[in-house]
This record gives C-alpha cells, structure tokens and sequence, in this order.
C-alpha cells in the first residue's frame, strides 16, 4: 500500500513539475487505443450474433415448413448429423477474435426447430 501511495505521490509530482503534458498526451493516446479495440470487439460480437441468429431463424423456418411424420424425421437425421464432430475439428472452435463459436448443437438448442416439430408431431396424433 505504501508503494501504491508512493507511485501516485511521484506522478503527482511529475505532473505538477510540467510533465502535464506528456503525462496527459499518453493517457490521450492510451485512451484512443482502449476505445478502438472495444469498438472492433463490439463489431466482432454483433456480425457473430447476427450470423447465429439468421441459422437460428434457418432452423426454425425447417421446422414450420416441414409437416408430414417422415420429413421430420428426416430432418431430424440431419440435425444429429450436424451436430456430430467433424474430423480434425475440435469441440471449442475460435473465431479470428480468438472467441469461442457456437456450436451447431448450441443453436439448434438455442432455437424453437425442436418445439416447433414436436408441437407438429403432436398435433397430427
């Protein structure tokens, strides 16, 4: 703690003896920085949501579409074909940000496709 106080004492100091300036300059510079990578991760972020959601709506437009006992099954074999792991994959991709994708299991799941076939099977018996 009391090297803390010390750091903040010195740079006090510094600032008073003119080091404003500079000291000021590189918090500027710091700053502009720090806002550029948060605006590029935000981006990232919101082009990874998008895309998840479209398959999502993807998912889900099957499923509505899909009305008679054997298509659904048959999309169904597709889905668990999907889900299955593909060779040289591994379980937690990265994106170019370095960020975990999701998975297609992850937004099957995350989507109404399932409900919305189980609500046709039912519908239909």
């Amino acid at each position: 703690l009391k090297s803390a106080v010390s750091k903040v004492r010195e740079s006090g100091e510094a600032i008073r003896h003119g080091g404003a300036r500079e000291a000021l300059g590189a918090l500027r510079e710091k700053t502009t920085q720090v806002v550029a990578s948060v605006k590029r991760a935000s981006e990232s972020v919101r082009h990874r949501n998008a895309s998840c959601i479209e398959i999502e709506q993807r998912l889900e437009n099957q499923a509505r579409t899909t009305r008679a006992a054997p298509a659904i099954a048959e999309l169904h074999r597709g889905w668990v074909q999907q889900m299955a792991p593909k060779d040289g994959g591994s379980a937690a991709n990265l994106s170019k940000g370095g960020e975990r994708e999701m998975s297609f299991k992850e937004m099957l799941l995350q989507s109404r496709a399932l409900e919305i076939t189980i609500e046709t099977i039912a519908s239909d018996a």
